[in-house]
């Protein structure tokens, strides 16, 4: 089942509450139909899928560095090539195979019906993801990174970002939970992977800034994983996540970052770089930088799928950051 970090949800909702009543009551109500419908298909999936729990995702890659480095083009180039499979942001939010073999028929449905329902997510992203497009394209059914696992879980510091009442308050990595805690959420990320390898078999590839500092406890659930360092200079990645942040406060009305704010991403994001240099020196890297990105996004990517054994070369090279 869902591992619900309970204390941090509580805190959540205190916080939402004594900001505004309304808005804590509503995000609750949208919580907790997403838990009902996201809880029936996990119990579904053991009686319908149960072969699930016997997948092994063998080397699985991921993608870390801090945020705005270019770990989603990278991403969502890497997984365009046959044999690598990464996750959009619905399976990501309803992590179940049930639930994703249902839309999959209704989504056939829709097609000799004339679409409607595409029609409807269409104007449903639109409204939810066009203010964001310009900073970080976003749709149900793009790829993203994996730390949206773990919002139904109140295990992620994005619930933490998305409400002023929240920024800076509710605070805390799940590295900063306690160890039973931080082992229950990340066998719920494992659980998810090796479910999405049923739906689509081939080499996994996740992307997660937020993973940095957490590439002990991966190696340890995938010890043959192959990790992607994603470089840039510190100071302007941390101004584009201020910049990507605000952008998403103004799409929902939710005013401007002030020094607080600004102060707390700023010491979240020091974190994620300072994870970098603790990165055991027995971790399989590849290190790939910004500017290489920008220079030439193909060529790049064509680099990196050579380093993993999928391009040109079939030659699985070990590069050290």
């Amino acid at each position: 089942m869902i591992p619900i970090v309970w204390a941090r949800a509580r805190r959540r909702y205190l916080l939402l509450w004594n900001d505004s009543p309304i808005t804590a009551v509503t995000d609750l109500a949208f919580r907790v139909i997403h838990w009902l419908i996201l809880t029936s298909g996990l119990v579904l999936d053991n009686l319908l899928f149960p072969q699930w729990r016997a997948i092994d995702a063998k080397s699985p890659v991921f993608i870390i560095g801090h945020q705005r480095t270019g770990t989603t083009v990278v991403h969502r180039g890497l997984c365009k090539t046959d044999g690598l499979v990464g996750a959009d942001l619905l399976w990501l939010l309803f992590p179940s195979l049930s639930i994703h073999t249902l839309g999959r028929g209704l989504s056939r449905i829709d097609s000799v019906l004339g679409s409607p329902l595409r029609r409807l997510i269409y104007r449903l992203e639109r409204r939810l993801f066009d203010a964001l497009q310009p900073i970080h394209p976003m749709g149900f059914a793009l790829l993203e990174e994996d730390e949206f696992v773990y919002w139904p879980t109140f295990g992620s510091l994005m619930a933490a970002s998305d409400h002023p009442a929240l920024l800076g308050r509710l605070t805390g990595r799940r590295e900063d939970l306690p160890d039973e805690t931080h082992h229950r959420l990340l066998g719920w990320y494992a659980d998810s992977i090796r479910k999405r390898m049923i739906l689509d078999s081939g080499r996994y590839v996740g992307k997660n800034p937020a993973a940095t500092t957490e590439v002990r406890e991966l190696l340890a659930l995938f010890p043959d994983a192959t990790f992607v360092v994603m470089t840039r200079d510190s100071e302007a990645a941390i101004r584009s996540r201020q910049k990507l942040v605000q952008a998403v406060w103004d799409r929902f009305g939710r005013g401007q970052l002030d020094e607080h704010h600004l102060s707390y991403l700023r010491m979240d994001s020091e974190r994620t770089c300072a994870g970098l240099g603790r990165i055991p020196p027995e971790v399989s890297i590849i290190e790939v930088r910004h500017d290489d990105v920008v220079r030439d996004l193909d060529g790049t990517v064509a680099w990196l799928k050579s380093q993993l054994g999928v391009g040109p070369s079939a030659a699985l090279h070990r590069v050290k950051a």
